[in-house]
């Protein structure tokens, strides 16, 4: 367990962003799969929506800090906490039919009351009048629950996993790479949803946004150290590790830069913080990465990017 905490990060990025960029996506709480009529998007039509809606495209569902849909007729910040609560869970999953007993047990958990069945279609309702007429949003009923029609970059969150993804997987350079994964983390504005009383899939949605923003972020700041831009990447590592002290490769990345411009002192002062901390909290000293590239600041030898290898 220890070697795990210590070194996740080495393989923390590729996961992240191989992962579905629709829905919930592996390894999270999954949505029943009884519902065989619910349409999904296929891979070739999923291609083609990122090969329309990258760099380009329009927004209709806004998940990142308070929900909101522009072209509804009527705020959905008028709806009271459970129908935002099942808008949310149906945006994560815009495109597919999401079970009734999904959304039944987002909203009242492992004790749902006689009549949830009933209030939810009440919900459904009230969502409805607030999107108004077509040609706006629309909720499809299906046979075993309800769809919320779009595609998936209609929503915020998906373009911002489809950008990441994209950035990934380009062949560009690494300036193409950079502006896609800005772009992405542009959309980031705050929590998704953060006006949304959550139950376990938008939580773990939630989780899973909140790591791509990380590793997203990390694989940006070592462009920026590769590019040489090492006085930039000191600006953006030192909020970071504020909200993240025992990450070993943002300590890493910020020892390097600081060395790199002559700061080695500080690199050392950054190392040591590292290590008391790790030792303070998870009883472990830092992996081996750190304490090489500790020895090279402390010999003066040349640096070698700690993690590189991982990319």
């Amino acid at each position: 367990m220890g070697a795990a905490i210590r070194c996740a990060h080495e393989k923390k990025f590729a996961p992240a962003i191989d992962s579905e960029p629709s829905g919930l996506g592996a390894g999270h709480v999954p949505l029943h799969t009884r519902n065989p009529t619910g349409r999904r998007i296929d891979k070739e039509q999923t291609n083609r929506v990122n090969q329309c809606l990258i760099p380009g495209g329009t927004m209709t569902y806004q998940s990142f800090g308070v929900l909101q849909v522009p072209r509804a007729d009527t705020s959905v910040e008028s709806l009271s906490p459970k129908p935002r609560a099942i808008l949310a869970l149906l945006m994560i999953n815009i495109g597919r039919a999401v079970h009734v007993d999904d959304l039944v047990d987002e909203v009242w958990g492992d004790d749902p009351p006689n009549s949830a069945l009933r209030t939810l279609q009440t919900y459904i309702y009230q969502i409805r009048r607030a999107f108004g007429r077509p040609p706006g949003p629309e909720i499809v009923t299906r046979p075993l629950g309800y769809e919320l029609a779009g595609v998936p970059t209609d929503v915020d969150a998906h373009r911002f996993t489809q950008l990441i993804h994209h950035a990934r997987r380009t062949d560009e350079g690494r300036e193409a790479a950079s502006s896609l994964l800005k772009e992405a983390l542009e959309l980031y504005k705050d929590t998704p949803f953060v006006d949304v009383w959550p139950g376990p899939r938008i939580l773990a949605y939630r989780e899973r946004l909140a790591e791509m923003r990380l590793c997203a972020t990390e694989h940006l700041i070592a462009m920026n150290i590769e590019a040489g831009r090492h006085r930039e990447a000191v600006e953006e590592l030192r909020p970071l590790i504020r909200e993240h002290p025992l990450n070993e490769l943002l300590n890493g990345y910020l020892m390097y830069s600081l060395a790199a411009t002559g700061r080695r002192q500080e690199a050392l002062d950054v190392y040591a913080t590292l290590r008391q901390g790790m030792i303070d909290e998870l009883g472990l000293e830092p992996c081996a990465p750190l304490m090489r590239l500790q020895k090279q600041v402390l010999s003066a030898d040349a640096l070698v990017l700690p993690f590189a290898e991982a990319r």
